[in-house]
């Protein structure tokens, strides 16, 4: 191998090859910079004082590993009168242990394979691979860009527990993604408003261009979302309405199975999905079992019939004004119902109605995004038989959305 062919092969400028060794698989290049120049200031006046030599692994060549044998200098600079340590061009960062090309190399696999297959077939270690990856995804994602963002969805996500003075807590990680293009903006550790402070000084400059903030029914992301963006509009997923429908028939269900007496109770134990379940969605057999069902207790099936005629609204209204007439009715005759899990339901519709009306008036947006988001961040986690280094699980968030949508170019070109 010469000097031309370590350019052309591994991108190595700026060096000589000055020899060449070869025993157990590995080639080992050593090599001289050409010239020294100042880090600082760029100057050729200087004077060098070889400090340590350095290993580097290289793309292979064949069969061969291909290793790097380079001393690294001190410099001090007639010129600036400042002393500073020699700088490896070919590496991707001034630790590597690895060249730029090689990591190049690592880093494109690493979205087919995981880190250990990698390390085995590369012959690089485990934490070197982690670190490269860290690297990478630091240089990224270090820059988000903001100005385009118009409609944003805000979620919490359970990732796991942690160690705090001694007790264990849980885990939470608040994510903010842009809902039309589905990239990340900010993975925040914890949940509320405290964990959004980064991300306010983020979109400081581009607060204004925000036009709808979509969330769960949190009164903390809330508060958050009109004080950061006054102009637009907070929208209460519709998801998490029907879901406070379903919460309220689960607790029903409960207390009327424990006021039955044993035949009636055993006939309303295992059957808990059936009466949370669509009405469309249900076959002959279950569209029976669910009317023998509803038929045991009378508040259970007012209780159902309420969750149909909230689904029906979000069917049937077109427009905001529309929805709130039929929603203001709906929360009345929630009220008027003698049961407490409802009266509290139709107390929280009134409380939540501007933001639950909003999803007519922002073009039906929904969160149903940030729920399948979260999907595939728990199937991460799980891949990875969970993370002890949140701040690569972060990092590993931000990519998700690229990972998933080149796995659906990779099928639809299949």
């Amino acid at each position: 191998m010469q000097t031309s062919d370590i350019y052309h092969t591994q991108g190595i400028r700026s060096f000589k090859l000055k020899s060449t060794h070869y025993g157990d698989g590995k080639c080992v290049l050593n090599i001289v910079a050409k010239e020294h120049r100042c880090p600082l200031c760029a100057s050729g006046k200087v004077s060098v004082y070889p400090e340590r030599e350095r290993e580097i692994q290289g793309q292979s060549c064949g069969a061969k590993r291909v290793y790097f044998k380079v001393w690294v200098h001190r410099i001090y600079c007639h010129k600036c009168r400042r002393q500073s340590y020699e700088q490896l061009n070919f590496l991707p960062y001034s630790k590597a242990r690895v060249t730029r090309s090689l990591a190049q190399t690592l880093i494109e696999l690493r979205r087919h394979m995981p880190l250990s297959a990698i390390s085995k077939q590369y012959h690089v270690d485990y934490d070197t691979l982690k670190a490269l990856e860290i690297n990478y995804l630091e240089k990224k994602y270090s820059r988000i860009c903001l100005k385009d963002v118009r409609v944003i969805g805000v979620d919490e996500i359970h990732v796991g527990h942690e160690w705090v003075d001694g007790k264990r807590r849980q885990k939470y990680l608040t994510i903010v993604r842009d809902l039309n293009s589905g990239k990340v903006l900010f993975v925040g550790d914890g949940k509320g408003c405290d964990a959004l402070l980064p991300f306010n000084r983020k979109m400081r400059q581009f607060r204004g261009n925000i036009k709808a903030v979509c969330m769960d029914m949190s009164n903390a992301y809330a508060k958050w979302a009109r004080e950061q963006f006054p102009q637009a509009e907070v929208v209460y997923d519709h998801f998490h309405v029907i879901k406070l429908v379903n919460d309220a028939i689960d607790d029903i269900r409960r207390s009327v199975q424990n006021d039955l007496d044993k035949d009636n109770a055993k006939y309303l134990k295992g059957k808990r999905y059936l009466p949370l379940r669509n009405q469309e969605d249900l076959n002959d057999a279950e569209k029976t079992e669910l009317a023998e069902l509803l038929v045991v207790s009378e508040k259970l099936h007012a209780a159902w019939r309420i969750k149909e005629l909230l689904r029906g609204i979000y069917e049937l209204a077109d427009d905001p004004d529309e929805a709130r007439g039929m929603l203001t009715a709906w929360a009345d005759i929630c009220l008027s119902l003698a049961s407490p899990e409802l009266e509290k339901l139709g107390r929280t519709v009134q409380r939540h109605l501007d933001g639950i009306c909003a999803y007519w008036s922002c073009g039906r947006i929904s969160n149903a995004a940030m729920e399948g988001f979260n999907n595939k961040v728990r199937h991460m986690i799980a891949q990875a038989y969970g993370f002890h280094d949140y701040e690569y699980m972060k990092l590993k968030i931000y990519e998700l959305p690229s990972m998933v949508l080149r796995k659906q170019l990779l099928r639809s070109c299949a």
